[in-house]
């Protein structure tokens, strides 16, 4: 059964940064217990809140409050013109923001793709505000000491290529006038065999000027969910969410500045879900994430590619169930251990 976008709980707020967010705000049924978690869902590139459809109100019948926003440029969000709003850091102050609006002092954050790598720079930016984090599809990177051009980024990790395209000034208007390529292109399924490759330098250019075939209708979405993402980015275009491609020597300046640490609290609890078949996550780099973020759990899921959402739908919903209620429970059973030790 199609899952209805009006069938969510639809918020359009101005946050104390200036930005105007769009996001869900998806309440449990019935009395919401106070104590119960939030979740912070924030989707990557390219995609909106409608990412998480399958997993919402999934985790909001668990009793939890689960709030979705559009990122900044994507959707109903703001889309301003200038790069300094795209920075992670300016997108962690928004983050801090909404939660600030809605009454939320902790959350349990859980990012894919561009959001994860959000999430991973929230934790260094605002340690105080995150009870824990799931992330999937990108692992953890460390601040660099140094910023690293384009071009020998792409010559260490030639999967990155791609991103050389979005950088380029000329693109975001390049895929706004084929929109339903670009679709069709990002959003595949390698499990299929009719996975195209664009992440190569030049490739994904090419597909979008008509350089190489044009591919047949993504294999990930039916028709009417492929139809609700060509009309959002036909009406949001791609001028913001390829302006965090541009973002990258501005990052490493402020992280620098911010005198960023290199790794996450070692008792934060952490869950990364790793797509086998994706391949922008490498192995190398799942496996030094050990090293900056002590108490990782990796999930590995063999065969499935970049959209875990949809792909992994099932494991990546019922696992997170799983985690988030072990986590509570550890919780409250330290909370009363500490209650009977203060009473002793």
């Amino acid at each position: 059964m199609e899952i209805d976008p009006k069938d969510f709980n639809h918020r359009y707020e101005k946050l104390s940064t200036g930005h105007n967010y769009h996001f869900i705000d998806q309440y449990p049924q019935g009395d919401h217990n106070l104590n119960a978690p939030t979740l912070l869902l924030v989707h990557g590139f390219p995609d909106c809140w409608y990412g998480w459809r399958h997993q919402i109100k999934a985790w909001a019948m668990q009793g939890w409050r689960v709030v979705v926003p559009d990122k900044l440029g994507y959707g109903g969000t703001d889309q301003p013109k200038d790069i300094r709003g795209y920075t992670t850091k300016s997108l962690c102050a928004d983050l801090v923001a909404l939660l600030d609006l809605i009454g939320v002092d902790k959350i349990i954050f859980i990012g894919h793709d561009w959001g994860a790598f959000c999430l991973w720079r929230f934790c260094l930016w605002y340690p105080s505000r995150v009870r824990a984090v799931i992330a999937l599809s990108v692992p953890f990177y460390p601040p660099a000491p140094e910023y690293v051009p384009m071009d020998e980024m792409i010559r260490q990790v030639p999967a990155f290529g791609y991103q050389k395209y979005l950088a380029d000034p000329k693109s975001a208007a390049e895929i706004d006038q084929n929109i339903p390529v670009f679709i069709d292109v990002i959003y595949r399924s390698p499990r299929t065999g009719r996975d195209v490759p664009f992440v190569r330098e030049g490739q994904l250019e090419a597909l979008i000027k008509g350089q190489t075939p044009a591919p047949t209708k993504t294999d990930i979405l039916s028709d009417e969910e492929r139809a609700v993402y060509i009309d959002t980015f036909q009406k949001c275009g791609m001028y913001g969410p390829t302006m965090y491609y541009k973002t990258a020597k501005l990052r490493v300046e402020e992280e620098k500045e911010g005198k960023l640490p290199s790794s996450l609290p070692p008792t934060l609890p952490a869950l990364f879900f790793w797509p086998r078949a994706d391949p922008t996550c490498q192995p190398l780099h799942v496996k030094r994430m050990r090293k900056f973020v002590p108490s990782i759990e990796v999930v590995e899921l063999a065969g499935k590619g970049h959209w875990l959402m949809v792909e992994a739908r099932e494991q990546v919903t019922s696992k997170v169930i799983e985690w988030v209620e072990t986590l509570v429970r550890q919780e409250n059973e330290r909370g009363g251990k500490t209650a009977v030790k203060a009473r002793l």
